[in-house]
């Protein structure tokens, strides 16, 4: 398995590798908020690596958030292909930002959700977004002016604008149905540059983005650093109220609805919900949406698998 930057050689003569295969919400540690995130993926890497195993594949890490609640923790429906799922931020880390009393109120909270059998999807997204606007707020002007972040910026504008757009309009309308948004229903290339100017929010769902960004490529240098590699699990769907059947419409049939046919598991078939891809528009440009799906996921995984 090899990447621009990182390889593992195989086992014996007949090639393998040997591994684990797991969801990050369910990676819960003592320093987690009620959900595992991408920094306890450290944690699973050094037990992969003591275990004699060389790769670690995750679920779908993509953002979600359509319906605001529990629905949203199925991995598989993402609102975008590149954004990465703010459930996952470790807001631990940025400790000595807080106040005392909003490190004492975090302490609580996590050790009510870390206490829990099972995860409080909501609760957890909850305190997330609230710990991430007091990040934001006490930190995003000293980060926004680092070379880290405006690389960032300039090497994934163009999602991020429209990311950030979608889930801002996402959130005022509570809607993810872009179709219901009015005036704003057709995205407009024009339309970060005009919101900029009514609101700071957009600023918001980027820098949580940079976070995100920033937590997860430690986790993956931390792996490397074992000789594990990681590999991704890219969905064959996207979400038909998504930002990228937002703003790139043309390249799906939004009136048609994927599935599967019937079978012993389903005797009347599935209906995964998700809108069918025009290939032959894709075609058109070389499938160039997904060259940078999958070039931008290239930037944490070293391998991916397809499923719905």
């Amino acid at each position: 398995m090899v990447t621009n930057t990182f390889s593992i050689e195989p086992y014996g003569e007949k090639a393998y590798h040997t591994g684990i295969a797991v969801p990050v919400f369910s990676l819960r540690t003592e320093n987690s908020s009620g959900v595992g995130q991408f920094s306890d993926l450290k944690k699973l890497a050094d037990f992969t690596y003591r275990s004699g195993m060389d790769v670690i594949q995750l679920l779908p890490i993509n953002d979600t958030t359509t319906f605001m609640d529990w629905r949203d923790s199925y991995p598989y429906r993402a609102i975008s292909v590149f954004a990465l799922h703010p459930l996952y931020l470790d807001i631990h880390e940025f400790w000595k930002s807080y106040t005392k009393e909003q490190q004492e109120k975090l302490l609580i909270l996590e050790s009510e959700l870390n206490s829990l059998e099972k995860i409080d999807y909501e609760r957890c997204l909850a305190l997330k977004w609230e710990y991430a606007q007091i990040i934001y707020q006490n930190l995003a002007v000293k980060y926004q002016k680092t070379k880290s972040y405006q690389q960032f910026y300039k090497q994934n504008e163009e999602w991020l604008k429209a990311y950030a757009c979608f889930s801002y309009l996402r959130d005022i309308n509570k809607s993810a149905n872009f179709l219901a948004w009015g005036k704003n229903a057709n995205y407009d290339k024009n339309l970060f540059d005009k919101l900029k100017k009514e609101t700071s929010q957009l600023d918001l769902y980027i820098f949580v983005q940079y976070l995100l960004h920033s937590q997860l490529t430690e986790a993956v240098d931390y792996c490397h650093k074992l000789g594990i590699a990681l590999k991704g699990d890219i969905a064959i769907g996207i979400a038909h109220d998504s930002v990228d059947a937002w703003t790139h419409p043309e390249l799906f049939h939004l009136d048609k609805q994927a599935g599967a046919p019937p079978d012993v598991f389903a005797v009347n078939g599935q209906n995964w919900g998700f809108p069918t891809y025009n290939w032959e528009k894709m075609a058109e440009d070389g499938y160039d949406w997904w060259k940078k799906r999958l070039t931008a996921m290239s930037n944490y995984f070293d391998g991916f698998c397809c499923k719905v």
